[in-house]
């Protein structure tokens, strides 16, 4: 015969799985908040870069830069360009931990949703047990009642 589960245990139970969704939850938050900080700092550095191109550019078709200052402009868009690798870098792993902490969150709303249909299931069964044992008492009390009479 299989042990009925005790009301209270899975209480506690549900109580940790709540506590731990909880946390999923805002460990969710806090990697969506970076993964916004990263897609902002991406932004701002290709801006940056583009600026520096139509800069570039400019100066260029008016034959207004001299050639000297090719070089130093061209480095300069080579480190913009290793820096908007580095942070398009940035934002892809920020991206993928933020999906991967809303999945985390996800089986963690999973688990506290199948604890606490598991504590409202055992607290029924509890009240329907209660609720036979007060009939039959209340049977008993009749039946015994009229045997005396």
């Amino acid at each position: 015969m299989a042990r009925k589960p005790d009301l209270t245990q899975l209480r506690k139970i549900a109580k940790v799985r709540e506590l731990q969704r909880d946390a999923a939850e805002a460990e969710a938050a806090r990697a969506s908040a970076m993964a916004a900080e990263r897609a902002e700092e991406l932004r701002k550095i290709a801006l940056r870069r583009e600026s520096s191109m139509s800069h570039w550019h400019g100066l260029h078709e008016n034959g207004a830069m001299p050639l000297e200052l090719i070089t130093l402009w061209s480095g300069d868009v080579r480190r913009e360009s290793g820096h908007l690798a580095e942070a398009e870098g940035r934002l892809e792993a920020a991206t993928a931990a933020k999906e991967e902490c809303l999945g985390v969150f996800r089986t963690q709303e999973q688990h506290r949703k199948v604890a606490k249909d598991m504590v409202d299931a055992a607290a029924q069964e509890q009240a329907r047990l209660r609720d036979e044992a007060a009939i039959q008492t209340a049977a008993d009390r009749h039946l015994h009642g009229k045997a005396g009479s």
